[in-house]
């Protein structure tokens, strides 16, 4: 699968749009839904099918809980 958001290897790595500064943490699949990736029901899919990174690690739970906006 190839567009935006997605590796050769169908992983999706999620960067964040904004410089916003915000402290509160959202869960992983509302966050590649708001980058434009997919819908929020298929980034629970591709999450469930081990196919999202966070951090360089594969995460298979969509309740995961993640800063938007992490410090680079």
């Amino acid at each position: 699968m190839k567009g935006k958001g997605f590796s050769q290897r169908g992983i999706t790595t999620v960067k964040p749009t904004s410089k916003d500064e915000g402290t509160s943490l959202e869960r992983i699949h509302k966050i590649i839904s708001k980058a434009g990736i997919t819908s929020r029901r298929k980034a629970e899919k591709l999450i469930l099918e081990g196919r999202v990174e966070v951090d360089g690690k594969i995460v298979r739970d969509p309740a995961l809980k993640v800063n938007p906006y992490p410090k680079e």
